[in-house]
């Protein structure tokens, strides 16, 4: 493998640019280039720091701090078994873990990237500086801060536990669970099958098809409508326009509309078990209504009393 990397800094807007150029060769003869580009403005300490950025970054802390405080009084008072078990209070605890973890990140980053500066202020431009564990923290910070406000959304589906429709749609999904286990393990064989055929089709030519990691995620971008046809007819005019033909029914139309029929099975069940309850329910209450009013029959039997 070959690879060049090299750093930009843009005075004018105090961006630091890593590039990254690598050329793998394969035991077979073929090369496959690959570029990684990453920039952010990691400067930053120069800027004044708006107020409301300062309150907000307090007030994360100190909510941090208070929750991490509530959470392992919780688990002082639970067993470790009922603790886990709740999936809200896990939860709770998946959020605080990944908001210190947010927080390490962070602070790592800033330290990795001061430790470039007093080197580039100690050697200049005479040594290479090494921008990429700056950058692989700063990707990483990202990611955590995806899955956090992830996390924190799906949290908010507690909050929103009494709304019907909030009710409906999860009584769909469980309901529907049993057929969702046998179409995603269909799924799974289909695109396992895809994932083979592509690269014994495309892998020697098409680099977006060289492993079978990377032709898994190339099936799902696919999915999502970014398909690369130019490619694979380009490396066999044929096969190529099978495979994108094969792979285009059997995901858009074939996937698509059994999960669409599994979840409409499963809110037709959901909404039949509602009305259900509810036409029980009523007829309960007319019923306590009759007895009550004396109006319906009288299952109670009167005793007389026998003398002696």
């Amino acid at each position: 493998c070959i690879f060049v990397e090299f750093t930009l800094y843009n005075a004018a807007s105090d961006h630091f640019t890593n590039v990254i150029i690598a050329f793998e060769f394969a035991n077979f003869g073929v090369i496959y280039p690959s570029a990684f580009i990453n920039s952010a403005n990691l400067l930053n300490e120069a800027e004044k720091i708006p107020l409301w950025l300062q309150l907000s970054e307090g007030i994360m802390v100190i909510c941090t701090l208070f929750y991490t405080f509530v959470e392992i009084q919780n688990f002082r008072k639970m067993s470790f078994r009922k603790y886990v078990g709740n999936f809200w209070r896990f939860s709770e605890m998946f959020t605080v873990i990944l908001t210190c973890a947010v927080g390490i990140i962070f602070f790592l980053r800033y330290y990795e990237f001061v430790e470039i500066l007093k080197d580039f202020q100690k050697y200049g431009h005479t040594r290479f500086l090494n921008f990429e564990a700056v950058f692989q923290m700063h990707e990483h910070l990202h990611i955590a801060l995806a899955v956090l406000g992830g996390v924190v959304i799906f949290k908010m589906l507690k909050v929103t536990a009494f709304n019907p429709l909030v009710v409906i749609t999860f009584r769909s999904f469980l309901n529907a669970q049993t057929n969702m286990y046998g179409l995603l393990l269909m799924t799974a064989i289909l695109f396992f099958a895809f994932a083979v055929t592509g690269i014994l089709l495309f892998g020697a030519i098409v680099r977006s098809y060289r492993s079978f990691t990377i032709t898994l995620f190339t099936l799902l971008f696919f999915i999502m409508g970014e398909s690369e046809y130019d490619s694979v007819v380009e490396a066999n005019f044929f096969f190529g326009r099978v495979y994108f033909l094969v792979v285009m029914v059997s995901s858009q139309y074939l996937i698509v509309n059994f999960f669409c029929s599994i979840i409409y099975e499963g809110f037709e069940l959901t909404r039949y078990m509602a009305f259900r309850k509810e036409r029980e329910t009523i007829k309960y209450m007319i019923d306590r209504l009759k007895f009550y009013s004396r109006l319906g029959p009288s299952n109670v039997k009167s005793k007389k009393s026998k003398t002696v």
